[in-house]
């Protein structure tokens, strides 16, 4: 039986590939922390020659990149639902999103969160969890 990493590099490459199952890519790709999805990576490029960003981007449309960066507004949304609007802080919904999401999501919705409102993320969390 395969290592999960390996069982999620063929589920990506027959679904980018023989039977073009996007919901099978978000569902894998959504699923894995940010390690996993660096070891994913460096896996699915030994194994078939090509990089997976190519691949997910040969099959997709603009789609995904909507779902992207809907997903960083509800993350920003979230996080200032669980820190700023509220009284104390909700500090799961912190390590949850923070815990899943990649650097360049976070840098999204670092970027969305100022956008949104009137003071930064990192502010807020120097705030909440540094001096409280």
């Amino acid at each position: 039986m395969p290592d999960p990493a390996r069982r999620d590099a063929d589920i990506l490459h027959e679904a980018l590939h023989t039977n073009i199952d996007l919901k099978a890519v978000t569902e894998v790709i959504c699923c894995r922390t940010p390690s996993q999805l660096l070891h994913l990576k460096h896996l699915y490029v030994s194994l078939f020659g090509v990089y997976l960003e190519h691949d997910i981007q040969s099959q997709t449309s603009g789609d995904h990149e909507k779902f992207d960066q809907k997903l960083v507004e509800q993350d920003a949304k979230a996080l200032y639902k669980a820190g700023e609007k509220r009284l104390g802080t909700d500090e799961t919904t912190f390590r949850n999103i923070f815990g899943e999401r990649s650097r360049a999501h976070m840098a999204a919705v670092s970027s969305a969160y100022q956008n949104t409102n009137k003071s930064t993320l990192r502010k807020v969390i120097l705030a909440f969890f540094l001096y409280s």
